[in-house]
């Protein structure tokens, strides 16, 4: 376990970052590999907590992160500010997944959930019937994300720790 000022992170296998900002009273903890649990330091109060399952506590996956308000006790989830391939082996590999032909966008989003292990949540299904021609294999996850919703003429927003994908003209 690693404790900070505020907080205390399990760690469950893994590679994270955690900073802390005593003048704002923040704490931000982000995972690179594996799992962490993420959990304010309460004292011995931790154990009956912990015991009885009413800890204040996170889960946190790669490419996650969060942000603990001292104040208010409360977590903030949501993605790091660059989500990274999570198992990658060849050059050769990540352009065969991200060149893609006139694909189904389930099939495009699909694969971009197995590489980077983030949720995405289709918010419109006429969406569905979109397909993608194009090579993503250079960009960055957001980068990815605005040549796919240029094309299909779709915007993203990040909901927490999921990608939301919805039609410009949807409304919504």
């Amino acid at each position: 376990m690693v404790y900070s000022k505020d907080v205390v992170t399990k760690v469950l296998g893994t590679s994270f970052l955690m900073s802390t900002n005593g003048s704002i009273n923040r704490t931000e903890v982000a995972v690179k590999t594996g799992k962490v649990a993420v959990s304010p330091v309460c004292g011995r109060l931790d154990v009956v907590e912990s015991i009885l399952g009413r800890r204040n506590e996170v889960i946190l996956t790669p490419n996650q992160k969060t942000v603990f308000k001292v104040n208010d006790q409360t977590f903030e989830q949501s993605l790091v500010a660059n989500p990274e391939p999570l198992q990658m082996s060849t050059k050769t590999e990540v352009n065969d997944l991200f060149s893609f032909n006139d694909a189904p966008l389930a099939e495009v989003v699909a694969m971009l959930e197995r590489t980077y292990g983030i949720k995405f949540l289709i918010a419109d299904q006429t969406l569905l019937e979109d397909t993608f021609t194009g090579d993503l294999t250079e960009q960055n996850l957001y980068s990815k994300l605005g040549f796919l919703c240029a094309a299909i003429k779709a915007s993203y927003e990040i909901s927490g720790t999921t990608i939301v994908i919805k039609s410009k003209n949807s409304g919504h």
